[in-house]
């Protein structure tokens, strides 16, 4: 599922009016929730925490923390090893997840992957579009964490104006690149005769960070 377009685009800082219409965390949160307004019985993915694992019996049981829903999950061999790994630890799992109204996780029928859960940095370098390279002489890390629900990841690098979530990693670095993609678009692009004093502050800071190749 492609979020990025609605969820970086949505609380972007308006350049004229400053910071009171601020790009922050709690917009972009928001947006990316409003994308799944939809209602589908199913969706590829959640996060949760693997409670118990029964290698006997080829079951485990994972919750899921906003509702403490304990959901039984039958596996085959090849993931049973990453299970017992991350017994107590969250994990996100790529798969077939029914779901109810409420968007809350009700029962898993097939999993295609499991992975740990990372909220380590991401560096910026990961997530710049092909056309930007760092040239600052220190590269900015950029917070990983899981939301308070621990349902998905956010990230933020407030300095650079830079937010994203996602449900797996791998979709937040997707988005994080699209952040950045559109940051340097309307901050650095664009003409700035009529940016507010706090834009043309990150449209310096961009520039001092990165460049075109």
């Amino acid at each position: 599922m492609d979020t990025a377009d609605a969820v970086v685009g949505a609380g972007l800082e308006s350049r004229t009016d400053g910071i009171t219409r601020g790009y922050n965390l709690t917009s972009v949160i928001s947006s990316f929730l409003a994308c799944f307004k939809v209602f589908d019985k199913f969706q590829p993915f959640m996060i949760g925490e693997i409670a118990s694992v029964d290698a006997m019996a080829r079951t485990a049981i994972v919750i899921d923390h906003k509702t403490q829903r304990q959901i039984v999950i039958r596996f085959d061999k090849s993931i049973e090893r990453i299970l017992t790994k991350n017994k107590s630890k969250f994990v996100e799992i790529i798969g077939k997840i029914r779901i109810d109204r409420h968007y809350n996780p009700i029962s898993i029928s097939s999993i295609n992957k499991i992975i740990p859960v990372d909220t380590s940095d991401i560096r910026i370098t990961e997530v710049l579009p092909k056309y930007l390279v760092m040239i600052s002489s220190s590269e900015p890390a950029i917070k990983v964490e899981l939301n308070e629900d621990n349902r998905f990841y956010s990230a933020e690098l407030r300095d650079l104006n830079i937010f994203a979530c996602g449900f797996t990693r791998d979709e937040l670095k997707e988005n994080l690149k699209e952040s950045v993609d559109i940051c340097w678009d309307e901050f650095v692009r664009e003409d700035d005769s009529d940016f507010a004093l706090s834009a043309q502050t990150l449209r310096k800071m961009l520039l001092k960070t990165f460049k075109e190749v």
